[in-house]
C-alpha cells in the first residue's frame, strides 16, 4: 500500500506525515486554487492536472484509501467523516504502457556497512533524528548497520522478492527529510541487492508482489506536482520489477490519480 499523507486546513493547509518516524507536524502552505497556474496539454498522459470531485458525504468514503483533505472549521482530525472535503486512492488508473520513465535504481550488490564500536554515536550532533538513529542501532545488526550510515527505518516488510523461498527485507528509508522515505532497499542477508529512489523527488510505497517474484514501486512524477507543493499531488506513477536473471527490472507502468470528495454534510 503506498504511504498515506493527511492534510489538515487551521486557517492556511498543512500537511501531517502519518507515518513518520518522529509522528511530528511538517507544514507547507498551499496556493490558493485561483493562482493556481496549471499547465494543460493535449497530450494523453497529461491532461489529468485536477482531480475529479464529488459532492457527497464523506461518510461514504473509508479511510482505508484515504489519502489526504480539509479538516475545515468545524471537522474533527481523528475522524475524517467531518472534513470539509477529502481525496482518496482509486480515482483513475491508466492501461500499463511499456515505456518505462523511472530510472532512478541499480541492481548493484553492496554490503551494509559495519561499524567496529559505538565511537560515531558520542560524534552526533543533538537532534531528534540523531536520538532515533541511536535507539534503532539497538533494535537489530541491520538496524545498526543502517544508523552508522545516518539512515532511519522508515517502514520494514518482509516478503520474498527473488523467486528464492526466503524473504527479503524491503526497507523505506529516511536520512532526515520532510516528506519520508526518501529511498527504498531491498537486503539479502548482509548485502543490499537492490537500491530505489534516492533522487526521486516524492516516493509513495513499495509493495511485494503477491507471487515472489518482484515489486511494485509507487512514485510522483512532475505531471501530478504541477501547481502544488510536495504535500498535494495529484496521484502518482506505479512501476512494475519483475526478477529475472539475477536483477530486478521494470516491465510496466501505470498512472493513478486521486479523486475528491467536497462533504455535503458539515457537523
Amino acid at each position: 500500500m503506498k504511504t498515506k499523507l493527511i492534510y489538515f486546513i487551521f486557517g492556511t493547509l498543512v500537511s501531517l506525515g502519518v507515518l513518520t518516524a518522529y509522528n511530528e507536524f511538517y507544514a507547507q502552505t498551499i496556493p490558493e486554487e485561483s493562482a493556481v497556474n496549471i499547465i494543460r496539454q493535449n497530450d494523453a498522459n497529461t491532461e489529468l492536472l485536477e482531480p475529479h470531485t464529488l459532492s457527497l458525504p464523506l461518510i461514504y468514503f473509508s479511510q482505508e484509501n484515504l489519502y489526504g483533505g480539509s479538516v475545515g472549521s468545524n471537522g474533527k482530525t481523528d475522524d475524517h467523516s467531518t472534513w470539509a472535503n477529502a481525496s482518496f486512492d482509486g480515482g483513475y488508473r491508466s492501461f500499463p504502457t511499456t515505456t518505462i520513465t523511472f530510472t532512478d535504481y541499480m541492481n548493484e550488490v553492496k554490503q551494509l556497512p559495519l561499524p567496529e564500536n559505538n565511537e560515531w554515536q558520542d560524534e552526533l550532533e543533538k537532534s531528534i533524528f540523531n536520538e532515533l538513529l541511536i535507539e534503532q542501532a539497538a533494535v537489530s545488526d541491520v538496524a545498526a548497520r543502517l544508523s552508522f550510515k545516518g539512515q532511519l527505518i522508515y517502514r520494514q516488510q518482509e516478503a520474498d522478492v527473488n523467486l528464492d523461498g526466503v524473504p527479503e527485507l524491503i526497507l523505506s528509508i529516511d536520512t532526515g527529510g520532510n516528506h519520508p522515505p526518501l529511498a527504498y532497499y531491498i537486503v539479502e542477508g548482509k548485502q543490499i541487492i537492490f537500491t530505489g529512489g534516492f533522487d526521486t523527488l516524492l516516493l509513495s510505497g513499495i509493495e511485494p508482489s503477491s507471487d515472489g517474484n518482484g515489486f511494485t514501486l509507487n512514485w510522483v512524477d512532475n505531471k501530478h506536482l504541477i501547481g502544488r507543493g510536495l504535500c498535494c499531488a495529484l496521484g502518482y506513477t506505479s512501476t512494475r520489477f519483475i526478477h529475472e536473471n539475477g536483477e530486478f527490472r521494470p516491465i510496466y507502468e501505470q498512472d493513478n490519480r486521486y479523486f475528491k470528495v467536497e462533504n455535503i454534510v458539515q457537523y
